[in-house]
């Protein structure tokens, strides 16, 4: 049996990826290997690197002035709970081709975070619209009316 050929992407967003991390406060952990950190503590300092001829070294970030530094993060949330809801099949398949496509560069990390995202935009859009930008007063679960809406 044979792979399907990998189709050519585009590389992810950084920005994303770096809200990725941020969210999940998951950070590579530094390789350090021993033998390597034990004879670099023993060689002599070593005299500046010079690159190449023609080759310009990088130049470190410049903060920009009054810049402010990122606000800490906010304290956990409460475990999410499980919500469920119906959608026709193509609204659905096209939902998880957005989320399949777009996940690395938005920095989405799963489907329910995609869904999740969504419809708080909506709700952030809906509170603007009808309640002055305030947030409503949660209903609790099962105060929803059950069964076929009626006419409006």
């Amino acid at each position: 049996m044979t792979r399907p050929a990998r189709r050519a992407s585009t590389p992810p967003n950084p920005e994303a990826l770096q809200r990725m991390r941020t969210r999940t406060g998951l950070e590579k952990a530094p390789r350090v290997d021993p033998v390597l950190a034990a004879s670099a503590a023993q060689a002599a300092p070593a005299a500046e690197e010079v690159p190449p001829s023609g080759v310009t070294p990088p130049m470190p970030p410049i903060e920009a002035a009054g810049q402010e530094t990122p606000a800490p993060a906010q304290p956990p949330r409460p475990p999410k709970h499980k919500v469920a809801l119906y959608m026709h099949e193509e609204d659905a398949a096209r939902a998880r081709a957005a989320f399949t496509w777009t996940r690395a560069h938005e920095g989405v990390l799963s489907w329910s975070d995609f869904i999740n995202d969504a419809v708080m935009r909506r709700v952030a859009e809906l509170e603007e619209q009808y309640n002055n930008g305030e947030q409503w007063t949660p209903v609790p679960t099962g105060a929803l009316p059950r069964g076929r809406p009626p006419a409006l």
